[in-house]
């Protein structure tokens, strides 16, 4: 979106990746979580899981994605990550990433 939280041309609404509503044997968690989620096996360290957000996980199946930057304009936007549990429980904190779009030379 752009600075002012209005949509960016080129991405007019909310692009959904992982949907954790099914899953078929098929599927390939390693397209989903990241290098280094997971459950820790000693101590007192917390559980992690680290999403490769590019990627999808729709209709209980995976498959390879990208994010084209290029169909965006120069200037300043933000990336929001929004993230909500089966309950309908929404992140509020730490889920914007300021980004600048450089003109190309």
């Amino acid at each position: 979106m752009r600075r002012d939280g209005s949509p960016a041309a080129a991405f007019p609404g909310v692009l959904e990746t992982i949907r954790f509503d099914r899953i078929s044997p098929a599927a390939d968690p390693r397209m989903v979580f990241a290098s280094g989620s997971g459950i820790p096996f000693y101590g007192r360290r917390s559980t992690r899981m680290l999403y490769v957000v590019t990627n999808r996980l729709t209709n209980g199946e995976t498959s390879t994605g990208m994010w084209d930057a290029s169909l965006l304009s120069p200037g300043d936007y933000i990336l929001r990550v929004l993230a909500a549990d089966i309950q309908g429980n929404e992140a509020v904190a730490n889920r914007d990433v300021a980004i600048t779009i450089a003109a190309q030379q």
